[in-house]
């Protein structure tokens, strides 16, 4: 599986079967797609997602060793048949978040 080699041979090691692998990459980068789009149209009342959960799962998506490979959402965009419009959903996303962290400092 290609995406194997974007992760170190230590996470590599808990997720041995490939199968498997593939599902986790699937759910959690169509999690990953999904937040962000909710994110950026406000959507997180409309799918009666507590404010508790936005936030640690704004938290959980930039701590490293939670962060999928870019491939990876590439590839999912690209199988959406969206990818021009979650891309610039990403990068307005990070540009976001990047400013509130200046204005916390």
């Amino acid at each position: 599986m290609e995406l194997r080699a974007c992760y170190d041979e230590e996470a590599k090691k808990k997720i041995e079967d490939d199968k498997a692998l593939a599902w986790l990459l699937l759910v959690d980068g169509y999690a990953t797609l999904q937040y962000i789009y909710c994110a950026e149209k406000n959507k997180f009342k409309d799918l009666d997602i507590k404010p508790d959960c936005v936030a640690f799962t704004q938290q959980d998506l930039f701590l490293l060793e939670n962060q999928l490979s870019y491939c990876l959402l590439k590839w999912l965009m690209n199988w959406n048949g969206n990818e021009s419009t979650l891309e610039g959903r990403i990068k307005s996303y990070i540009d976001k978040q990047a400013i509130l962290t200046l204005l916390e400092d």
